[in-house]
């Protein structure tokens, strides 16, 4: 595992940390770790950028490939394209741990707000803290506060341009978040 995380290009003195962080990472099997490492060169990123995922998130490389490129072939269906599944998956790593069943339950719901599918591509490319909310726990609460307040199309608008406090703050202090981003 050491000798593999520095043959990526990770530094001797980074791979402790990493490694500490994620420790989980020692039962991996060769051959997952090096699917996904194939499966990233695949996408053309670069030595530097494939250390830089270690690093983001070592336990990418946990993930079976399979997982992955059936999450990646609906994203492409969905309408992203190679090179934004390539930036998602340099950027937000971690995305990748969901399950396409998972994602897709959560799209199908916020369709069901009047989100249209370039909208969904935009909010998983860029606002991919959306996806890492439970969606019965955490969405749903904060979007029905929303739809107190503002018409469907008004809450879209505020989803797709707004901040992502409303997101994360406590069920308390949403109606005051929501206020801030409406005024």
């Amino acid at each position: 595992t050491v000798q593999w995380l520095s043959r990526l290009g990770i530094g001797d003195k980074d791979i402790p940390r990493i490694l500490h962080q994620h420790p989980s990472f020692f039962d991996c099997p060769p051959e997952t770790r090096d699917g996904m490492l194939q499966w990233l060169k695949e996408l053309g990123f670069s030595k530097f950028e494939i250390a830089m995922t270690a690093c983001k998130s070592l336990l990418f490389f946990a993930i079976r490939r399979g997982t992955v490129e059936t999450l990646a072939q609906w994203l492409s269906e969905l309408g992203l394209d190679q090179s934004a599944i390539r930036a998602l998956a340099a950027r937000r790593p971690e995305f990748f741990h969901f399950r396409a069943e998972g994602v897709q339950t959560k799209v199908r719901w916020l369709k069901g707000f009047g989100f249209s599918d370039p909208q969904i591509v935009h909010l998983i490319s860029e606002r991919t803290d959306l996806f890492t909310r439970s969606l019965d726990k955490s969405l749903k609460p904060r979007f029905a506060l929303f739809e107190q307040q503002v018409s469907a199309d008004e809450l879209v608008d505020v989803v797709m341009t707004g901040s992502s406090t409303w997101l994360i703050c406590t069920m308390a202090d949403c109606p005051g978040r929501i206020k801030q981003l409406l005024a």
